[in-house]
């Protein structure tokens, strides 16, 4: 999410880069390499392979460009990114075991071994390296894009129709949105006022936004499309507005609502660790993956896995987390707090819900190592609004750190607003379909603002977003990176 005004934005893009890393020293994704302009990367070195340590190196020294797949004998079960003993042997599907998705090593040389429309990359999915990890048994190596449109179920219904026809049929797939609370006509979008579920009390619910959700969800079924439940919103901790955790754990007044960016961000280190806080975010998360939709036979939200693509832990934890009117993040207090949160979500969801990390304020905060490590997290999702994020080097790493450790990527937030608003998003758009890795922009929503990072059909940036969702959908096989289910 957007938060920084553009008087500070010079200031953040320097303050915010990752770490610098000597040549040969221990490092994570995102970090840069002093060596880099001699083909140094972050990778695992052959040494390292039973480890999986990372360290600055020469290209040439790493484990298939730093992702280190599992060998598997000839003629065995294999799964996504295994190396076949035999050179000549490849992962792929038998013609007699398409209805099953079994994938095992064959002969590369005899093109009957395997069925030419194999989903090998991904099913039976290697991405199941534990018993809290999603198995999508009907994933492929697909890529897709997506929008935000954060507060669309407060609108009205009319309007929410016109934005998800308009969605759908510029080819994007995915649509997230918040649960939080909303003021009247937002973005000058003429919607209504929504409390949040927890209006006044943590742990006291008003399901008036969750009725609306559910409303919400039939409809982006009924077009094709899927949902990304952001189920809380860092900012709501006194950067945006004030909601009931600002008040039980930061001491705010919920009647005093800050109203925006310019209001200094409430300094979280501690929050992170408080593990009373933690708790009663896991209850909300419960709550809400619990609570019946009765468009759906009043099945729990967190079964309705065709109409849900995933649930982030929160909206940006721990972005900011020093307070004042900063513009950088520092490390955050508690690394494992998205790990902690979806470990407790994850056994409420159908396994092809997704958990996802919620991103970060920039590349390096998105890409924390415990997300990587975090049995129970599926997905880390990138944000950033600073172009220089988005660079070769530091996707390479973070892409192979995803494939070392069985994750999955997702741009899930990235915008352009002013007078290049068009050819930014077009160069940003361009890089993430060059690795295969889907997308989500910020935001779709009526009316659009050229000057800022709403945008709708009547602006030329949206001719952009739409042939851009046509090539990420276009992007399989080889050429994308990750696994999903196809929406």
């Amino acid at each position: 999410m957007k938060i920084l005004s553009i008087v500070t934005s010079l200031a953040i893009a320097t303050a915010a880069e990752a770490a610098i890393v000597s040549d040969w020293s221990t490092c994570q994704p995102g970090d840069t390499y002093s060596g880099a302009g001699y083909g140094f990367s972050c990778c695992v070195a052959t040494a390292d392979a039973a480890s999986g340590k990372m360290t600055c190196r020469a290209g040439g020294d790493c484990i298939n460009s730093g992702y280190k797949g599992t060998t598997v004998g000839d003629w065995n079960d294999c799964f996504q990114g295994d190396v076949c003993a035999s050179g000549n042997f490849k992962c792929c599907v038998a013609p007699a075991d398409v209805s099953s998705g079994k994938s095992t090593c064959r002969p590369n040389w005899d093109p009957s071994q395997c069925a030419s429309s194999s989903r090998s990359a991904c099913i039976p999915s290697r991405y199941q390296s534990s018993s809290l990890a999603s198995n999508q048994r009907n994933a492929a190596p697909v890529s897709f894009g997506g929008t935000a449109s954060f507060f669309l179920h407060a609108l009205p219904s009319s309007t929410q129709d016109e934005i998800l026809d308009n969605i759908r049929n510029a080819g994007l797939k995915v649509v997230r949105v918040f649960i939080s609370r909303f003021y009247s006509n937002e973005k000058g979008s003429g919607n209504y006022a929504m409390n949040d579920i927890e209006p006044n009390t943590v742990g006291s619910f008003d399901n008036t936004q969750l009725n609306a959700l559910n409303n919400l969800m039939l409809k982006a079924y009924n077009r094709g499309l899927k949902l990304i439940i952001v189920p809380h919103d860092r900012y709501m901790l006194g950067t945006f507005k004030v909601d009931a955790y600002a008040v039980k754990y930061l001491g705010l007044n919920i009647n005093n609502q800050p109203g925006g960016p310019s209001y200094p961000h409430q300094n979280v280190r501690g929050l992170y660790l408080n593990s009373n806080f933690g708790a009663d975010i896991d209850r909300r998360l419960a709550y809400i993956a619990n609570y019946p939709n009765p468009n759906f036979g009043n099945r729990r939200i967190g079964d309705i896995h065709e109409a849900i693509f995933g649930f982030d832990m929160q909206n940006e934890a721990q972005a900011y987390n020093d307070g004042g009117y900063v513009g950088y993040t520092s490390p955050p207090s508690n690394p494992n707090w998205s790990c902690q949160r979806a470990t407790a979500l994850k056994p409420r969801l159908h396994p092809n819900i997704l958990t996802i990390t919620g991103g970060g304020a920039r590349l390096n905060d998105s890409t924390i190592s415990a997300h990587f490590t975090c049995p129970a997290l599926d997905v880390i999702s990138i944000h950033s609004y600073y172009t220089s994020d988005f660079n070769t080097q530091d996707f390479n790493s973070v892409t192979n750190a995803a494939l070392l450790y069985k994750k999955r990527l997702l741009v899930e937030e990235f915008g352009a607003s002013g007078s290049g608003k068009q050819s930014s998003l077009q160069s940003q758009i361009n890089f993430f379909n060059s690795y295969g890795i889907p997308w989500m922009f910020w935001q779709t929503m009526k009316p659009g603002n050229p000057n800022d990072h709403e945008t709708y059909t009547n602006e030329a940036a949206w001719s952009t977003i739409c042939s851009g969702a046509n090539t990420a959908n276009s992007i399989s096989g080889s050429s994308a990176k990750f696994c999903y289910i196809p929406i």
